[in-house]
């Protein structure tokens, strides 16, 4: 007999469950192989190694339920979902290019739709990280920046270009002008100091125009820091003023970029940027960012991360921003009690940095899609002064209400689209309840309302200060705004109402975005008018390219007349990017990329000659249903709901724009 029969067999008592059911031999292991190998759960050795039927029927539901999730999560990144949505409706002039590109095209929403939320064009499994830059580049689904780049995209697919390596590039340099990567200079810090004069004036444009509404310096502290500088500056020992000299260094920046006349005749505007930029770097080289515990180094990153902003270096900004929370967070500002032996001056001043640097932080965050980073905060302490203003002339009015807007804009954010948390979702998009909407709405009413009316044109004019301060509360206004509806933007396309079961109150806040956008045009020919318009004032070139992005897609999308007050606001937009293209890379860029669209020219008229500006500031509801063939009473749905559209599959995909995240 062979050795290897006669061998003793390895025999177990009793299999486990899963061998025997599948009849195999089990070597009675813990788990045993065959299922090891298999990647069953082996019941050899439990108490009881018997399951019911009832448990085995659990226990199969469950895994079929999670290979069903796991299906459906397939199939919303794959483009099949595209086929196995309703029948999509084209909109404008892309199906003449069917064969270069996706046609532009809108879902009807299905009849089963959840009535209690409302689908936005954020898809839920859009990349969130820049591929073309670094894979650690994380930009949020709502974030400010990818909304503009989606609608841009929108544009271009609506106008009927085809897609070449000239509007990719195009494109491309658009999107990455707001988030630059800083220079850096060497510089050698006593040579910068500029005339006693000079500097005089700069601190007079850095308090009324660079900081305008976000105020946290007062002109005699600045005041004594530049005597004690200049004093020793003859004495040669500017060692021991290292701070107070990078916080000089930030103002003369900020006034470098803020001014709209340079500061001599004989320095033009692109010299005079250069020499701010060499403030900035200088201010950056002198700071310590790890040991900032005192109130003139959190100034200066307030300085520093303003200037960055207002140079397009949005990610340099918010890292000043979240160096300047960490230092005011250990400093205690956040509490309504300060330390013993202050005065009640730092007290205000303490107070001031806190507002000011809580809407830099809200500010920043929603553009980038990031988490707030100043959560929790007690409303009254983000308040730059514990009573408000009694009249629009006290240096912390602006400040006082810009504060109490980006309160609302921050609870908007935090209810509507989180960053770091899903909301509902439906066919691969995010939802946002109706409710929440018009809760913020009721929020923002009553903010606008407490506004000093604007006088008109033809009034006496009011200091110059409290001018540029109203006007840009209500840029602001209409920030928040955009930033509520542009979600919703899409409702407003031609082909979706009139090939759709609409719902009016969709189209309403597609065309609020409108409306907002429209506001923005006037505010800007105001201030310019004024000779107060500054693209370097916070958030203003942001500002300016959503608006011009949402009148871009809505004149584009429903081929309005030339004469039309939209079409107008276009092109006048467009001609103020233009204006201003050689002093800031970003309005440079939105001018180019205006340039690229067919928008034709319009023959631009004064808005203040017409109606709409007045109904902007008395904030009455504007019917855009007068300006073009809109959806009608009785197309309305039955609902209380708001029913965004599913936009179509391609514009899921980052790497048709070259990534959401480019900027």
């Amino acid at each position: 007999m062979d050795k290897q029969s006669t061998r003793a067999r390895h025999r177990t008592a009793r299999a486990c469950i899963p061998c025997r059911r599948r009849k195999i031999k089990c070597n009675g292991a813990q788990p045993c192989s065959p299922c090891q190998t298999s990647g069953s759960t082996c019941s050899f050795g439990a108490l009881d190694r018997r399951m019911t039927s009832a448990l085995y029927i659990k226990s199969l539901e469950d895994k079929i339920r999670e290979l069903r999730e796991i299906m459906q999560n397939d199939s919303r990144r794959s483009e099949s979902l595209h086929d196995q949505q309703p029948p999509s409706v084209s909109i404008g002039r892309s199906e003449r290019h069917s064969d270069q590109s996706p046609s532009l095209s809108v879902q009807s929403p299905p009849e089963s739709f959840n009535e209690d939320v409302i689908e936005t064009m954020v898809g839920t499994h859009d990349n969130v990280h820049d591929k073309e830059t670094s894979p650690q580049q994380y930009r949020g689904s709502f974030a400010g920046l990818r909304l503009l780049q989606r609608v841009q995209g929108l544009c271009r697919q609506i106008s009927g270009l085809p897609r070449s390596s000239n509007t990719e590039a195009l494109e491309e340099r658009f999107v990455r002008a707001f988030d630059l990567t800083p220079t850096n200079t060497s510089c050698e810090g006593i040579l910068l100091l500029p005339q006693p004069a000079e500097m005089t004036r700069a601190i007079d444009v850095v308090l009324n125009q660079a900081l305008s509404n976000m105020q946290f310096l007062d002109c005699p502290s600045l005041q004594s820091i530049v005597a004690d500088i200049y004093s020793d500056v003859e004495n040669v020992s500017l060692k021991c003023h290292g701070k107070s000299l990078a916080f000089l260094y930030s103002v003369l920046a900020l006034a470098r970029l803020s001014e709209t006349v340079a500061f001599n005749e004989d320095i033009g505007s692109r010299q005079g940027a250069a020499n701010g930029l060499r403030y900035f770097n200088a201010s950056r080289e002198m700071i310590d960012p790890a040991s900032c515990r005192d109130l003139v180094s959190l100034q200066t990153l307030l300085c520093i991360a303003i200037y960055a902003q207002a140079s397009s270096m949005m990610s340099t900004s918010y890292s000043y921003i979240c160096i300047a929370v960490s230092t005011a967070l250990q400093m205690g500002l956040f509490e309504d009690e300060a330390p013993r032996g202050i005065t009640e001056s730092e007290k205000l001043c303490r107070r001031q940095i806190f507002a000011v640097l809580n809407i830099m932080d809200t500010y920043v965050t929603v553009a980038l899609g990031l988490p707030k980073t100043l959560r929790n905060v007690i409303s009254d302490q983000a308040l730059p002064a514990p009573v408000k203003p009694l009249t629009i002339s006290e240096p912390l009015a602006g400040t006082y209400a810009h504060a109490q807007l980006i309160q609302i804009l921050a609870a908007a954010v935090e209810s509507i689209h989180p960053p770091t948390r899903p909301i509902s979702e439906k066919n691969g998009f995010y939802a946002v309840e109706y409710s929440k909407i018009t809760a913020i709405e009721r929020q923002l009413e009553a903010w606008f309302v407490q506004l000093p009316p604007l006088p008109s044109t033809s009034e006496p004019a009011i200091d110059s200060n409290v001018t540029r301060s109203q006007l840009l509360l209500r840029l602001s206004y209409a920030h928040v705004q955009m930033v509520l509806y542009k979600p919703f933007l899409h409702h407003t396309l031609k082909g979706v109402l009139q090939n759709c079961c609409l719902n009016l109150k969709a189209y309403a806040c597609g065309s609020a975005c409108i409306k907002a956008a429209m506001q923005v045009v006037w505010l800007a020919e105001r201030l310019e008018t004024c000779k107060l318009f500054n693209e370097s004032y916070w958030f203003t070139t942001l500002i300016l390219a959503f608006a011009a992005s949402c009148l871009a897609v809505f004149v584009l999308s429903n081929s309005r007349d030339e004469s039309d007050e939209t079409a107008i606001a276009v092109c006048k937009i467009r001609e103020l990017c233009s204006r201003h293209a050689d002093g800031n890379v970003s309005m440079q860029r939105c001018s180019e990329f205006l340039e690229s669209l067919p928008l034709g020219r319009a023959d631009v008229r004064d808005l203040t000659h017409s109606n709409m500006p007045s109904r902007y500031m008395q904030n009455i509801p504007i019917n855009f249903g007068e300006l073009y063939d809109g959806p009608q009473a009785g197309d309305e749905q039955d609902s209380t709901v708001l029913q965004a559209l599913s936009l179509p599959m391609y514009l899921h995909s980052s790497d048709h724009f070259g990534g959401f995240d480019a900027f």
